[in-house]
């Protein structure tokens, strides 16, 4: 629509004021763009609360000013080109194409704005909201630390980068729509938290450099033959499993896909790293009822038992990264505390005493007492594009900068957690799943008997019997002698969260071909003992003997557990989402359901490897509401936007309006991107 009169005449005003600054700077001067006009042009925005660029739009609109670059835009849009053909054809970006074109419609942050202009205030107040709840969530931390309980004192005596991907040659366009798009979605963009990306360039030079030495010892290397390897596996009638393995041409092939059929399909060599990605599969805990699951699959998108994503990641993908890429694959906006943890029973299986957990931390556990700035180290968000900035958290090469995750900090800060104090540990019987019979007594409750109170030890008094827990008893006890699980009273919540440094690969154990298919062959979840035999005890003496607790130089530990669990939101009161994630070496089940084709599938396989960054292949369910109740809340705000009738309003006064832009205010919308581009 054209300009309105009100806006018009603010743009007179703007200009008036323009050309009153300039004419008192350089009399007579004609309105090329020059130092004294862009000085003339900052005092102009200054003076009526506007951006530059929205001052020069202004003025060439009106005629004042014109720039060399505001004459070949009006040449190139009176030919008929759209602003990204004319951005092309002059080098340079969208944003000053358009900064160079006159105003045709409502002027941005006028009185009287468009369609467009509304949504666009609305993002930016999204974007204010953004920031505050990374402050807030912060906040919600200090509040939250600290144990109550004085098990502590005096020390004890028991021991207890920045590079960018390599861009794609222009003049190497593929036709295909998919490879374009995925050309045009590479980042460049450096950040701390990024090492340099190994090329097939380094990788040759070192190899060369290897063979040479090899040869002066006379070793004979063996040259790589897979192309002849692939064309005789191909001639063969009757494969072995091992040999479809190598060839890699299944349906549903993903880390087994054969390279050089990704290549051929790509047009060009796929990058040295990332060197193999995982599937994961991240699904919503929830006991949904029947009568809301079916609510679910009526409105809510879901399809299957609970709301789920498919990923493909990099298998170096850090867990800190892994939280930015489940926060854009579900709909959240980072405003909470989130943890790693594993089932009590992987934990037990893993780790079997305290004094054992106390090894294990800054290894496989963070500290419960790792201090909170170290915590929320990649939580930088000030501004712009929220989705941009959890894009760059999870595109990799990704390296964490949490200095509270390694060894030597962790082993210091545990240090204080006493083998030998003494506890009271109340004994009882509570039928449950594990004791239908109600005849065990089990331990539930521990307080310790002495408790530092910054001067002395001192001594409490035993608790005072139950009278109605049945075969109630007290014993005297060192922590020592305590079950593992008692670790969660001293430190709720805290005491087997996973060390975030740690890559996917390093946690969680891929089956094979789909999610309950059998482990390869030494492919199954580790034990502590065999991390120790295969030269962990030895890393972690050398780190803590050169004293360099650097987040590039920790020990590598193998994957230890077959499911991952995640956790957000969960605490004062919190909405409380738990996702479980596992994971596979390929998706032959994703293929055979039909959920996805095995094109789709090598696509996602390229676009991985190319951009270093996760790949959505698959979702079933709607984008989660932050602040909504959890997953009850959630069925019931689906319930309503779909059920209630024009002018109907439910037990709290709101009306489907109301809910909706509630919703929106928290992040929430109808994420209609393609899987393959949601991340």
């Amino acid at each position: 629509m054209p300009i309105s009169e009100k806006d018009r005449e603010m743009m007179r005003q703007v200009a008036a004021h323009f050309e009153g600054t300039r004419k008192a700077e350089n009399p007579g001067a004609k309105y090329r763009l020059k130092r004294e006009d862009t000085r003339s042009i900052n005092d102009t925005a200054i003076h009526f609360g506007i951006t530059r660029s929205k001052v020069q739009k202004m003025l060439i609109t009106l005629g004042v000013l014109s720039t060399p670059m505001s004459t070949a835009v009006r040449e190139l849009r009176d030919r008929g080109m759209s602003i990204r053909e004319m951005a092309e054809t002059l080098g340079v970006s969208v944003g000053t194409v358009s900064s160079n074109l006159p105003y045709e419609d409502e002027i941005h942050g006028s009185e009287t704005p468009s369609e467009h202009a509304r949504a666009m205030r609305e993002y930016r107040a999204y974007e204010r909201m953004q920031k505050e709840r990374q402050e807030q969530k912060k906040q919600d931390a200090r509040s939250s630390t600290g144990t109550g309980l004085a098990i502590f004192g005096p020390e004890q005596s028991d021991s207890g980068i920045g590079s960018t991907l390599k861009p794609i040659e222009e003049e190497r366009k593929m036709s295909d729509d998919w490879k374009e798009d995925l050309d045009s979605r590479l980042s460049f963009t450096e950040t701390d938290s990024r090492r340099q990306r190994v090329t097939h360039e380094m990788m040759e030079g070192q190899f060369a450099r290897y063979g040479a030495t090899m040869e002066e010892h006379g070793i004979d290397l063996q040259k790589d033959d897979r192309d002849e390897k692939r064309k005789m596996l191909r001639a063969k009638e009757n494969l072995t499993p091992d040999e479809i393995l190598e060839l890699g041409e299944f349906p549903g092939a993903l880390m087994d896909r054969n390279t050089l059929d990704l290549e051929e399909l790509y047009g060009e060599r796929l990058p040295y790293e990332p060197q193999e990605l995982l599937r994961l599969h991240v699904e919503l805990i929830a006991d949904f009822s029947e009568e809301e699951k079916e609510i679910m699959h009526k409105y809510g998108e879901m399809k299957g038992e609970t709301i789920s994503r498919d990923i493909i990641v990099p298998d170096d993908l850090p867990l800190y990264a892994l939280h930015f890429v489940i926060q854009r694959a579900f709909g959240f906006n980072n405003a909470h505390l989130h943890r790693f943890t594993m089932s009590q029973e992987n934990v037990e299986k893993f780790t079997k005493s305290i004094e054992q957990w106390k090894d294990q931390v800054g290894v496989i556990y963070r500290s419960p007492f790792m201090a909170e700035d170290a915590e929320f180290w990649a939580d930088d968000y000030e501004g712009g594009s929220f989705k941009n900035w959890l894009r760059k958290k999870y595109t990799g090469p990704c390296v964490s900068q949490c200095w509270g995750e390694g060894v030597i900090t962790s082993r210091k800060s545990v240090k204080q957690v006493n083998l030998n104090a003494k506890y009271y540990v109340e004994y009882g019987v509570f039928p449950d799943a594990e004791d239908p019979s109600g005849e065990t007594a089990r331990p539930f409750r521990c307080q310790p008997v002495y408790e530092w109170d910054g001067r002395k030890n001192r001594k409490n008094p035993p608790p005072e019997p139950l009278k109605h827990v049945k075969n109630y008893r007290v014993e005297f006890k060192n922590l020592r002698e305590l079950p593992l699980s008692i670790l969660n009273q001293l430190f709720p919540g805290s005491a087997f969260n996973i060390l975030e440094r740690l890559s996917i690969g390093e946690v969680l154990a891929a089956r094979n071909m789909h999610l309950t298919d059998a482990f390869r062959h030494g492919e199954e979840p580790s034990t502590y003992q065999q991390m120790l035999d295969d030269d962990l005890e030895y890393e972690v003496k050398e780190i803590l003997a050169d004293g360099v607790d650097s987040p590039m130089d920790q020990p590598c530990v193998s994957s230890f557990t077959d499911e991952l669990l995640y956790q957000y939101d969960f605490y004062d009161c919190g909405d409380e989402w738990k996702f479980r994630i596992t994971a596979s070496l390929n998706c032959a089940d994703l293929v055979e359901s039909g959920t996805i084709t095995q094109d789709q599938l090598d696509k996602s396989n390229i676009k991985a490897r190319v951009t270093y960054r996760p790949v959505l292949i698959a979702r079933d369910g709607e984008m989660l509401i932050e602040e909504i109740g959890g997953y009850h809340g959630m069925v019931d705000f689906i319930r309503k936007i779909n059920t209630m009738q024009r002018g109907e309003r439910d037990e709290f006064g709101r009306s489907v309006t109301q809910l909706q832009n509630r919703a929106t205010s928290q992040g929430w919308h109808k994420d209609d991107s393609a899987d393959y581009n949601l991340l």
